[in-house]
Order: structure tokens, then C-alpha cells, then sequence
């Protein structure tokens, strides 16, 4: 299994990727492009594969289960508490969303 991870890029890696990608940016320069995106607030974000241990891919069993119960104890704790779904804690968010079960 392999997720991302991502990278933030600067203004001159994305004022590169635009020229290379947008046929009409061929003949302007670099630095026009770089001085355009420095002044926008907008952040750019690149995306890298890492592959993950086979501890990490066999716990993607127990993770499953857990999502069961937790998905089959939902009105359960909608007639205790009255609230619909859990408040999980952090460490099962960040597992969840490395397994991609967000």
C-alpha cells in the first residue's frame, strides 16, 4: 500500500510546473510568473508516494473492525448521549486517515 505525502513547494518550483503545464505561459518569463504567484496567498502542495511497512498493512484488519463496531454502536450512543457518532481520539483519526478510512 502506498500513501502520500505532501510537500509544500515554493514559488519558483510552481512558477516552473505552470510554464512546462500551460501552453499559453510558454513566452512568459519565469520571473514574471514567480513575482505573480509571490503576491497571491495561495499555497501549492506536491504529492509524494511513501510505502508503508507490512506491520502498517495488516493493521488495516483491526482498523476494519474497529469501524464496524463503531459504526454498528452509533444509536447506541445516540440513545445515551444523544449525539450522533464518536469523538474519536487522535491517535485513531491519524491511524484511519494513514489507511485511508477517513
Amino acid at each position: 500500500m502506498q500513501i502520500s505525502k505532501e510537500k509544500k513547494l515554493g514559488d519558483k518550483e510552481v512558477a516552473k510546473i505552470l510554464k512546462d503545464a500551460i501552453p499559453e505561459l510558454k513566452g512568459t518569463p519565469l520571473k514574471q510568473i514567480d513575482d505573480y504567484l509571490s503576491e497571491t496567498s495561495l499555497i501549492f502542495y506536491e504529492q509524494e508516494l511513501a510505502v508503508q511497512s507490512p506491520i502498517h498493512r495488516l493493521s488495516i484488519i483491526p482498523a476494519l473492525i474497529l469501524w464496524v463496531l463503531l459504526f454498528i454502536l452509533m444509536p447506541v450512543n445516540f440513545i445515551i448521549t444523544g449525539y450522533w457518532g464518536f469523538e474519536l481520539p487522535n491517535i485513531i483519526k491519524v491511524w484511519f486517515r494513514s489507511l485511508n478510512l477517513h
